[in-house]
């Protein structure tokens, strides 16, 4: 009855520990979600790619973990994870989980090189530090992010995968391109509303400067005479069942 006893007991506390390991790879599987939309959903997770691009750097080891980029809004997610042999990755963190050196190691050795508009936050769990970046870039970016050791002026590039999930949206000269993480308009003057029409009727309202409403982060830069305004979006979008984008009252509609 003993030995029963014994049986059950480890049994049980096999089970507690396959899951708790499943629970540690989901947090990570679904890290970005988590931490840049308003509900973690299967849609996310299904758009999120992985990656196995990582660099050696003395006693640091910085991988890229997993990405949600779509180059024809310039808009994407990564997460980094990063250890430190023997030890913790250095850091000090703000209320916000923000950097306040704005990197990590000593000194804040290690940061991203900065481009368009950017938001890095970071967690740590056990000795693992993991950073959290979301970006929206100008038309020139190649889609690749750069580390850069303050040490010694190297960088460390990686490569960013493309979701290729974007649609594009026309009237006269000028264009909408969305994506299921957000949204680009090219247009001559500012943007104060946009809202996506869906082949069932629904609308909803993603941009508003007057109202704040559905609005995720807004990125607006101008160049050769044209203004972009970027969305994030709050939530993965399903673009393939857009009909139309009004901009400001104005129909775009599907592209060729």
């Amino acid at each position: 009855m003993k030995k029963r006893k014994y049986v059950d007991i480890i049994s049980i506390i096999a089970i507690i520990v396959i899951i708790a390991i499943m629970l540690e790879g989901n947090f990570i599987k679904t890290g970005l979600s988590k931490y840049f939309f308003e509900k973690s959903d299967s849609e996310a997770v299904n758009l999120i790619r992985n990656s196995n691009e990582k660099y050696s750097i003395d006693d640091y080891n910085i991988s890229l973990e997993e990405v949600l980029y779509d180059k024809g809004t310039e808009i994407g997610y990564c997460m980094f994870k990063i250890t430190k042999n023997d030890g913790k990755p250095e850091i000090e963190l703000n209320s916000y989980n923000q950097s306040i050196t704005g990197g990590f190691g000593v000194n804040g050795r290690f940061t991203i090189e900065d481009f368009a508009s950017q938001e890095s936050k970071f967690e740590v769990i056990g000795n693992t530090l993991y950073q959290y970046l979301s970006f929206r870039a100008d038309s020139d970016f190649d889609g690749e992010i750069n580390f850069v050791d303050k040490d010694t002026d190297k960088k460390y590039q990686f490569i960013l995968d493309d979701m290729k999930k974007s649609r594009e949206y026309e009237k006269d000269e000028y264009s909408v391109i969305a994506s299921p993480i957000g949204i680009s308009v090219k247009t001559n003057r500012d943007v104060n509303k946009i809202t996506l029409h869906f082949n069932d009727g629904k609308e909803e309202c993603v941009y508003s400067n007057t109202e704040n409403t559905g609005k995720g982060l807004a990125r607006i830069s101008q160049s050769d005479n044209q203004i972009t305004t970027q969305i994030s979006f709050k939530e993965i979008k399903k673009i393939d069942s857009i009909d139309y984008v009004l901009v400001d009252g104005e129909k775009y509609k599907k592209g060729n």
